[in-house]
């Protein structure tokens, strides 16, 4: 899966800079099922084996999420969080309940180490949001975040961009019916700790929908004040 920059999504051309992002094996396929190199089938190979052309639909979902990134983490529809869940170690909150969104799970998995999942039935939208300490540079954390969304998306191109001190990233995944899933990760910093999002919404739904999440988001991993 191909890894496009911002303006190489929104104008529809590669930037050169930009690199193939090399997702891991794809989990459930065993290594007979995979496709082999031709020089182990006996076939000549010439050059690299190309990749399926991008389906239209899914370049312009991805387009026009990527014309939201450059607001940042803002929304239009902010509704007062009513509900917190404290991140003791790092001093902030991520909201629990807010506009639309519920609290669908809460989670822990180490030291300092959370996350919170929201559902906003009327959008469709599900977003996570994580706080973990950084041990490591951002640009690679981010890579293994693209690299995870990777397994789930279905089909390229993978669209990233930096706006001020946040990453964005973003796929699609295809269902039955060819409905189309955005997937979506925004990542920062703040001093040893990393905040980090995975939204997903259903592309017709995009406006509505990026708003409402990029308005929640704007309002969490703030020191708390519940």
């Amino acid at each position: 899966m191909k890894r496009w920059g911002l303006f190489g999504c929104v104008m529809g051309c590669w930037l050169a800079a930009c690199q193939p992002q090399k997702p891991a094996d794809a989990p459930g396929i065993a290594p007979s099922q995979q496709q082999k190199p031709k020089e182990e089938s006996g076939q000549e190979t010439v050059g690299e084996a190309e990749e399926p052309p991008f389906k239209e639909d899914a370049v312009q979902a991805l387009g026009a999420l990527a014309t939201f990134w450059a607001l940042g983490l803002q929304g239009s529809s902010k509704n007062a969080p009513t509900s917190w869940h404290v991140h003791a170690a790092s001093g902030t909150c991520m909201p629990k309940e807010s506009g639309g969104f519920r609290v669908a799970n809460e989670r822990v998995y180490g030291p300092g180490d959370e996350s919170v999942t929201l559902w906003d039935e009327k959008q469709k939208t599900e977003v996570t949001m994580y706080t973990y300490p950084a041990t490591r540079a951002l640009d690679a954390e981010f890579d293994d975040v693209l690299a995870s969304m990777a397994q789930t998306c279905t089909e390229g191109p993978m669209v990233s961009a930096v706006q001020g001190d946040t990453h964005f990233g973003a796929c699609v995944r295809r269902l039955e019916g060819d409905l189309l899933l955005i997937e979506q990760a925004v990542l920062f910093q703040r001093a040893k700790w990393l905040h980090k999002a995975r939204i997903t919404f259903a592309a017709p739904a995009l406006g509505d929908s990026q708003d409402a999440a990029m308005s929640l988001l704007s309002q969490a991993f703030a020191p708390c004040n519940p």
